[in-house]
C-alpha cells in the first residue's frame, strides 16, 4: 500500500538532514511509495530454481562486494576491480549504506532467502552505477536509479526519479528538452538487458567490457555523456 503523506515527509527531510541520516529518509522515502512491484518482481525470479540457487550462493555478492581488499587486488580492467573504484571513489562510505538499507521498510522479512534477494536487491544499485557507467553526479543517480526501476524495480525508484527530473527541469528549464533526450538515452540502454540472473557472484575476476557485452550494454551516447558530466552533485 502507498503511504503518500509519509513518503512526502521522508522526501522533505532529505536535503536538510544530517549526512549521516540522508540515505535512511531516501530509503524510507521508497519504502512507502508501497512494495507491490517488487514483491512481484521477486516472486518472479525466485520462482526460477536456478535463480534461487545464484540468490543462495555462497560467498554471496553482498559478502564480495564488502571485501574491498579482495577487490583492489583484482585486475585492472575486471568487473571487481571497478566495483572497488566506484566503492572508493569521492568518500563514499558502503558499510553506511548498507547500514541505512537495514533499518527502512525495504525488507521482505526474516525468511533466509528473501533476505537474501533483498540483499542482492540492494547491491544491484552499484552494479548498475559500474556496469553502465553511471557516476555519483545528480544525472548519474537519476539514470542509476531509474535503470533500477525500468528493470522491475521498487514503484519508490520511479517516483524519485520522475521527482528528480521535474526539480531540475524547473531549475534548469533551459537544458529540460537536452534532459529528457538523455533520460530516452537511459531507458535505450537497459531495454532488452536482464540483468538479475546474471552470475555476479562468479564474475568480479570477469573483464567489465565482457561482462557488458554479455548482457548487450550499448556504449554511452555523446548526449548522455555530456549530460552525466554536466550534473554535478550539489
Amino acid at each position: 500500500m502507498i503511504r503518500l503523506v509519509e513518503a512526502i515527509r521522508h522526501f522533505r527531510k532529505i536535503r536538510g538532514a544530517k549526512d549521516k541520516d540522508r540515505l535512511g529518509h531516501v530509503f524510507d522515502t521508497m519504502a512507502a511509495m508501497g512494495s507491490k512491484r517488487y514483491d512481484e518482481t521477486r516472486d518472479k525470479y525466485l520462482a526460477d530454481p536456478q535463480y534461487v540457487e545464484l540468490v543462495r550462493s555462497s560467498p554471496s555478492l553482498s559478502e564480495q562486494i564488502a571485501d574491498l581488499d579482495s577487490l583492489r587486488q583484482m585486475d585492472e580492467g575486471s568487473f571487481g576491480r571497478a566495483v572497488y573504484e566506484y566503492l572508493t571513489s569521492s568518500g563514499f562510505n558502503h558499510d553506511k549504506f548498507q547500514a541505512a538499507y537495514q533499518t527502512t521498510g525495504l525488507q521482505s522479512g526474516e525468511d533466509g532467502l528473501l533476505r537474501a534477494y533483498d540483499c542482492r536487491e540492494r547491491d544491484l544499485h552499484d552494479v548498475i552505477h559500474v556496469l553502465f557507467g553511471y557516476g555519483r553526479t545528480r544525472f548519474g543517480e537519476v539514470a542509476t536509479i531509474s535503470t533500477h526501476y525500468w528493470q522491475g524495480g521498487a514503484s519508490g525508484y520511479g517516483a524519485i526519479t520522475f521527482i528528480g527530473i521535474v526539480r531540475y527541469v524547473f531549475t534548469r528549464p533551459r537544458v529540460a528538452r537536452l534532459l529528457l533526450k538523455a533520460l530516452r538515452s537511459v531507458w535505450d540502454r537497459q531495454r532488452g538487458v536482464e540483468l538479475r540472473p546474471y552470475p555476479f557472484e562468479r564474475s568480479l575476476n570477469k573483464p567489465l567490457d565482457v561482462i557488458q557485452q554479455d548482457l548487450g550494454i550499448p556504449p554511452k551516447s555523446r548526449l548522455l555523456c555530456a549530460v552525466l558530466e554536466d550534473t554535478g552533485w550539489n
